[in-house]
């Protein structure tokens, strides 16, 4: 999971980057989804924080996304004004 929270990161612009995105997001649901029937409330505490911690990635690498897509924009719209 970090790895591809790092990935996007790194290269937010990347083809891959909003299927990254897609992955972290599955493997939140994954998380919240397991069966916790059998499990300490110590352990369903452990769980809770990792599946917030996995939501908290997902909200900063689609953050980064647009954040470098309109990096971009302005910058294809600041280069046409230049030209014309």
């Amino acid at each position: 999971m970090i790895t591809l929270f790092f990935n996007i990161l790194m290269y937010p612009l990347h083809e891959r980057a909003e299927q990254d995105l897609e992955l972290l997001k599955a493997a939140a649901d994954l998380i919240n989804n397991l069966p916790v029937r059998r499990l300490t409330t110590c352990e369903v505490s452990h769980m809770k924080l990792i599946n917030d911690f996995v939501v908290e990635l997902v909200r900063l690498g689609r953050s980064a996304i647009c954040k470098a897509n309109m990096e971009r924009d302005h910058e294809l719209d600041r280069q046409l004004m230049i030209i014309h």
